[in-house]
């Protein structure tokens, strides 16, 4: 049960109505899932009317984007900074981590989501650009393709342990990775990536 402000939207600053309706229908994403969710609960969540939501969000699909794109934009910010000054790919990951951890639960609950696998197709294409950029950095300049595959494979061993760990599935508690299941994690991912071909 959520225990969201009901005070109405009328009067309240455009900016921080849009964050409520974002905090909310994530909330309710987490609570529901993206299909079990529909504008009608996060208006009702917020007590306020549909209309309200809409005058934000014209569809729950733009509400998922709004949600999504300052992560990716954080998310690319680490892995160009990496790509401009490479420090090697311990620090990459941990650059990857810590916007992680500052998405909260938004990744975890989305990514765990088949549902919202529907919205925005020009969202996927940027998140497989993102995804094939940051396994490009991470395999370093000049990678083999083995090398670049082994890259992939580091990245999706690396979100899944962290979700896993996050979730709080292996008995840590749940919302928070725990210092050492990190370590864990990295040096499963590192280990996949493998050392640099010489």
């Amino acid at each position: 049960m959520h225990t969201t402000d009901r005070r109405p939207v009328a009067g309240r600053p455009r900016g921080e109505t849009r964050q409520r309706i974002l905090d909310t229908a994530l909330a309710l994403f987490a609570e529901h899932g993206y299909a079990g969710t529909s504008i009608r609960d996060i208006a009702d969540e917020l007590g306020v009317t549909k209309a309200a939501v809409h005058y934000h969000f014209a569809a729950k699909e733009q509400i998922v984007l709004a949600l999504l794109e300052p992560m990716l934009a954080q998310f690319a910010e680490v892995v160009e900074r990496q790509a401009q000054a490479p420090t090697g790919p311990r620090d990459l990951l941990l650059g990857v981590r810590e916007v992680l951890v500052e998405s909260g639960p938004l990744l975890s609950v989305l990514a765990s989501d088949p549902s919202v696998a529907g919205p925005g197709a020009g969202l996927h294409a940027e998140v497989h650009a993102l995804a094939a950029r940051t396994a490009e950095v991470l395999a370093g300049p000049g990678a083999s393709s083995a090398r670049l595959l082994r890259a992939h494979c580091a990245l999706g061993g690396f979100y899944a342990g962290w979700d896993t760990s996050f979730r709080g599935l292996t008995g840590t508690a749940a919302g928070v990775v725990d210092d050492d299941e990190l370590e864990v994690v990295l040096d499963a991912a590192l280990a996949a990536l493998g050392p640099p071909a010489t």
